[in-house]
């Protein structure tokens, strides 16, 4: 169980439909591409998948898990820093081999028939090449056979010597524009070449017919001017001396800023065109507008990589760029938490700490400890996260603002949950539910689900540690009429985990199940990754417990080759590994079930909290038993569980094994 607090900037969000998250909308059109292939085989082609921006590639990832056998075919092209995607994306992934001589004399034989290119330069080009297409295009191109060059084995030794060769054999108009357009982007709009070339403007259309007649670009098509290839690119852009760079990013960002109803789709751009004329102070507020837009769209992947950048400049911006590095990695903790990323924004986040102590910013320190306190919380240090989150509470009750408070006095909870501090816990959590009535029902306060409902989702969750299941459906049905009211899908899947492990402890497995699988659907539609393995464990528990033990099997096994495990807590490992173990042993897969739940128990123990290795020692006894095997090792689990029931005041779940 868990909720997200981002700060008490995050725009309200009041009663309305589910809002359309970027990994939903990119779910969607997935589907909506596999099942428009049903009707009619369909071949899909992506050329660079590297240019790709990181939500297509979101996209197309989804589309080959959503596309039924052979109704969508997926074929891509790319450069071999793109083989990571592409793993994520296709079933096959295949690298070229640099073709052999052989074929490399039939190729240039085929481009250059008839031009009279003599066989030691056919030879020399065939040698350059080193199985390489590109590079035989651009030795071709050097070479010339019909120009004055004709028969010329005198070649330059790199690629990007080569390209530059070529560069120099341009009039100085045309050279001066492949230099430009290499500084402006991939793909350039041609008005913007023009406008940056300035006083060269007028020998634009004359350069680019050069270009194009020597194969530098494509020819232009709806406005955009396109590189024939990215290396031909890179290669004019190393050529051009700093102080001219400089120029040529600072009049594309002074063009580019005239352009007022497109400047949000614009800021990356901007942003880096600023980086590149030397203008970090003004990138880094580019950056800034660029993140809050990309957190606004639900665009996560987007927001991750515009961070990086940002950070980067904050570095070479020193002590004037720590304000906003504080700024921005609260604003982007989020997102990184729910794309299971704790592990790259924790040391970001323990530099926040430090800033913004230093810079006297009380509320912006407490969220920065309160994101602490859910890492610690993440990675099962409860006993830290403690000692994190109660001088955040205490400066959050001090400000007397009501966000901060809500976000420090609930992760303190939770801290205090996991170390089966039930009672004090629960009065914690019991007193927000209290605060948060009325007009605050719906209240967002910064975070990522509606309060209200978290708390008493929350709530219930610590009840039914101590089987006080009547108080628990209270809470749990308070969470749930005000999640669905608020139409609020993280707040309604964080109600429906405690809901459904509310029914598997009461024993109605038919209402777990349901209740599981609607929580399970909205999880993934949403893209809340981390959870996915706490509420698989839970489902996988249910279906055994209905006679399913085979669907839970396979819908586990599902899961593990998702690869969620590093991006996840140990919480939800925990349920995860208890789930599956349970499925196995009522599927008579006994003793990989016994080693599931084991790492389950490891987990449990590792992390020192008695509320879960309470669980799943118990299930450990119930599945020994199942099996007939009464042994030692079912005394000593169930010794130890009772043990940890009477010290911590603890009720252990009932378990009972249906039949496969």
């Amino acid at each position: 169980m868990m909720a997200i607090f981002n700060g008490p900037d995050r725009p309200a969000k009041g009663k309305g439909a589910e809002p359309a998250s970027q990994t939903r909308v990119a779910r969607t059109l997935a589907r909506t591409l596999a099942q428009g292939a049903l009707q009619h085989a369909t071949l899909l082609i992506v050329e660079d998948l590297h240019n790709l921006d990181p939500e297509s590639r979101q996209v197309l990832a989804f589309i080959s898990n959503e596309s039924p056998p052979h109704a969508l075919a997926l074929f891509a092209t790319g450069r071999p820093e793109a083989r990571e995607t592409a793993e994520t994306i296709a079933s096959d992934v295949i690298s070229l081999a640099p073709l052999d001589d052989e074929a490399v004399t039939r190729l240039v034989a085929l481009a250059t028939a008839n031009s009279g290119l003599t066989q030691a330069a056919t030879a020399e080009i065939v040698s350059r090449t080193a199985g390489n297409p590109f590079v035989m295009t651009q030795l071709l191109e050097y070479a010339d056979p019909t120009g004055p060059a004709r028969g010329q084995t005198v070649l330059p030794r790199s690629v990007e010597s080569l390209i530059h060769a070529r560069l120099d054999r341009l009039s100085p108009d045309a050279r001066q524009l492949a230099q430009t357009l290499s500084l402006l982007g991939s793909s350039v709009e041609a008005d913007l070449a023009v406008a940056v070339a300035g006083d060269h403007a007028h020998a634009a259309s004359r350069a680019m017919l050069e270009l194009e007649q020597l194969a530098f670009i494509h020819p232009p098509a709806s406005g955009e001017i396109l590189f024939r290839h990215a290396l031909i690119a890179a290669a004019c852009a190393s050529s051009v001396v700093r102080g001219r760079r400089q120029a040529v990013h600072g009049a594309a960002l002074d063009a580019l800023s005239l352009r007022q109803d497109e400047l949000p789709n614009l800021y990356p751009r901007l942003a880096l065109h600023a980086e590149e004329a030397g203008r970090d102070d003004r990138a880094i507020d580019l950056h800034w507008e660029a993140a809050r837009r990309a957190r606004s769209l639900g665009a996560s992947q987007s927001l991750m990589v515009t961070f990086e950048r940002a950070l980067a400049c904050c570095e070479r911006l020193g002590a004037a760029g720590e304000m906003r590095f504080v700024d921005l990695v609260l604003l982007v903790f989020e997102t990184f938490h729910l794309q299971g990323e704790i592990d790259r924004i924790e040391p970001h986040l323990l530099r926040a700490v430090d800033y913004a102590r230093k810079q006297g910013r009380r509320d912006k320190l407490c969220v920065a400890q309160c994101h602490l306190g859910i890492a610690a919380w993440y990675r099962g240090r409860f006993a830290e996260g403690e000692r994190i989150m109660r001088p955040a509470f205490e400066q959050a009750q001090a400000l007397g603002h009501l966000p901060l408070r809500f976000a420090a006095q609930f992760i303190l909870a939770q801290q205090l949950h996991n170390l089966a501090r039930i009672d004090e816990a629960l009065a914690l959590i019991e007193e927000l539910c209290d605060i948060l009535t009325g007009d605050l029902e719906f209240a967002r306060l910064g975070a990522m689900g509606l309060p209200s409902a978290v708390a008493n989702a929350h709530a219930g969750y610590y009840c039914l540690e101590a089987g006080r299941f009547e108080d628990a459906t209270r809470h749990l049905g308070k969470a749930m009429e005000i999640a669905e009211t608020g139409a609020d899908p993280y707040s309604e899947s964080l109600a429906r985990i405690a809901l459904g492990r509310c029914y598997l402890l009461m024993q109605r497995n038919l209402e777990a199940v349901d209740c599981l699988e609607r929580g399970a659907a909205i999880i993934e539609r949403q893209g809340y990754d981390p959870a996915l393995l706490n509420i698989t464990g839970l489902l996988a528990t249910a279906l055994s417990r209905v006679g399913r033990a085979a669907e839970a099997v396979q819908l586990s096994e599902a899961r593990l080759k998702q690869g969620l495990f590093g991006r996840t807590g140990s919480y939800e490992r925990h349920y995860f590994w208890c789930g599956y173990g349970e499925a196995l042993v009522a599927a008579r897969r006994a003793e990989e079930g016994l080693a599931r739940i084991d790492e389950a128990i490891a987990i449990a123990r590792a992390t020192s909290n008695p509320c879960i290795l309470v669980q799943s020692l118990s299930l450990k006894a119930a599945a020994l038993g199942h099996i007939g095997r009464k042994a030692p090792e079912m005394d000593a689990a169930l010794s130890e569980a009772r043990d940890l029931e009477r010290r911590h005041g603890l009720v252990a779940p009932r378990v009972a094994f249906s039949p496969a």
